[in-house]
């Protein structure tokens, strides 16, 4: 049952990751993860065979790339952690720790309306520190959108992932109706996980992107058989 649930899970989480993997090579570790675990699922799988030599051939090509990035992100990471004790914007952690920290501060002023749409960045330079800093938004969407619009649009961009989440959490009937509400999942914690320390919808792009994915994964959530057999 657990050997199931997992295999689901990361089923999801691919389903999601690759139409929406503009995020720090969040593809990577999740393709490697999803791959490794089928292959534990079904070892028959790793006998020879004409038909997955392909994909034998590019996962050969592809892993030691993936592996690099993700030791790259973490040996970062951990460098930024040892020298963000004191909030210092030298870093990437340090510059993040500093703007939740000051802009938790400042939501604080007007937290039900916010400061107003283009308000970001005049704010983040008002924060002052070592020397100030040039962004459009926090480094996290949640605080980003409490500046901006305050509770108010805080709670629509809550809304429009908490929909998601509601009709990927319905009951399926079908396949069709499965996939949908995978791809529905993956869409959401691709999305919104990487953003909880970046931005949200970094490019008009991106958000067509979301949009696009979203209304196929709906799309799929409600169909029958019958229905998407003539789509």
């Amino acid at each position: 049952m657990l050997v199931r649930s997992l295999e689901n899970f990361t089923a999801r989480l691919i389903h999601g990751a690759v139409p929406t993997a503009y995020h720090q090579h969040l593809a990577a570790p999740i393709v490697v993860a999803f791959s490794g675990w089928h292959l534990v699922r079904k070892p028959k799988l790793l006998k020879f065979n004409l038909r997955i030599l392909p994909i034998i051939l590019t996962a050969a090509l592809f892993l030691p790339v993936a592996l690099y990035l993700i030791y790259s992100r973490i040996a970062l990471t951990i460098a930024s952690f040892q020298q963000a004790g004191v909030f210092t914007t030298d870093v990437s952690i340090g510059q993040r720790l500093f703007l939740w920290r000051g802009g938790w501060e400042q939501a604080k002023g007007s937290w039900l309306f916010g400061y107003g749409p283009d308000s970001p960045p005049e704010m983040i330079v008002a924060l002052g520190g070592e020397a100030p800093l040039h962004y459009s938004h926090y480094h996290n969407f949640l605080l980003t959108s409490l500046i901006r619009g305050g509770m108010l649009e805080l709670i629509a961009v809550l809304l429009v992932f908490g929909v998601l989440v509601w009709v990927a959490l319905q009951r399926s009937t079908n396949d069709f109706q499965a996939a949908g509400r995978r791809l529905l999942i993956g869409l959401v914690l691709a999305t919104s996980l990487p953003a909880l320390a970046g931005i949200l919808f970094p490019h008009d792009i991106i958000t067509a992107v979301f949009l696009y994915t979203a209304i196929i994964g709906l799309c799929l959530s409600i169909a029958k058989p019958e229905q998407a057999a003539e789509t």
